[in-house]
């Protein structure tokens, strides 16, 4: 899904809740440097693993858009994609939006809701809020129970009964 200029003004106007979190971004000339990979697996992982979400890149915490180049844009497109498909298991298939907004460029990252439980760097990991936390092990056998299994016969009580707290 796409957002309009007064959608993502509105938003940051509110500031991050469930379904926005904001980033600002560190760059060495045009690379990111901070967030890390890791940190930015586990923002990802966390919004799929819950309801999906929006990760509005170049704006700090207080609502600021900190603005960047275009190469940087392009560079931190190209992280996030990377990091989505490989430092997270299953991949997540995010969608990037290029968008200026007063002049100034940020990167809208769109993670969808998924099926699947992913699992990061960092864990497992959930939205709540306005910030991510680890899954406990109920969240992640639950996680585990919803998912269309492969084996019909194995179900959440046959699951609990055989494996109880050791996942």
């Amino acid at each position: 899904m796409n957002y309009t200029d007064q959608e993502i003004a509105r938003q940051i106007r509110s500031g991050e809740d469930s379904e926005w979190e904001f980033k600002r971004i560190e760059f060495s000339g045009s690379r990111p440097k901070s967030p890390s990979r890791d940190d930015w697996a586990d923002e990802i992982a966390a919004f799929a693993n819950t309801a999906g979400g929006v990760l509005l890149c170049g704006v700090t915490d207080a609502g600021e858009v900190q603005g960047m180049s275009r190469e940087q844009i392009v560079e931190l497109d190209s992280v996030l994609v990377e990091v989505s498909s490989d430092a997270i298991k299953p991949a997540v298939r995010i969608s990037t939006y290029h968008r200026e907004l007063d002049g100034k460029r940020l990167l809208l990252v769109v993670v969808p809701q998924s099926e699947s439980q992913h699992d990061s760097p960092g864990g497992s990991y959930v939205r709540v809020g306005g910030s991510k936390r680890r899954m406990t092990s109920d969240e992640r056998l639950r996680s585990f129970g919803s998912i269309s299994s492969p084996c019909p016969t194995l179900d959440w009580e046959r699951w609990t009964k055989r494996f109880g707290d050791r996942c």
